[in-house]
C-alpha cells in the first residue's frame, strides 16, 4: 500500500469502510439471524465505530514504533485482509 497523493489515501479509507460494513452486517446476521443487522443499523453503526477505532489505534501504533523512514515499509507490510476477519 503506498498513498502517492490524497485521492489514494481517499479512497483506501471508502474501501476500509465498504469492508467493515460488510463484515458488521456479516457478523452480526451470523450471530442473530439472517437479516438482524438490516434492522438494527444502531448496531451496524456501533460496529464500523468500533472497527475504526481499532484500525486507527493499531496504525498509530504501529506508526509510533517505527522510526520515521520505515512508515513506507510499515504500509506496505499491512495485510489487509487480517483487519477486516471477523
Amino acid at each position: 500500500m503506498n498513498f502517492d497523493d490524497e485521492t489514494m489515501a481517499g479512497d483506501a479509507a471508502t474501501g476500509y469502510t465498504d469492508e467493515f460494513l460488510d463484515a458488521a452486517v456479516a457478523k452480526l446476521d451470523a450471530l442473530f439471524g439472517r437479516g438482524y443487522a438490516k434492522e438494527h443499523p444502531d448496531l451496524v453503526a456501533a460496529y464500523l465505530a468500533a472497527s475504526a477505532t481499532n484500525l486507527a489505534t493499531f496504525i498509530q501504533s504501529a506508526i509510533a514504533m517505527q522510526p520515521a523512514e520505515g512508515w513506507e515499509d510499515l504500509l506496505a507490510s499491512i495485510n489487509e485482509d487480517e483487519l477486516t476477519e471477523n
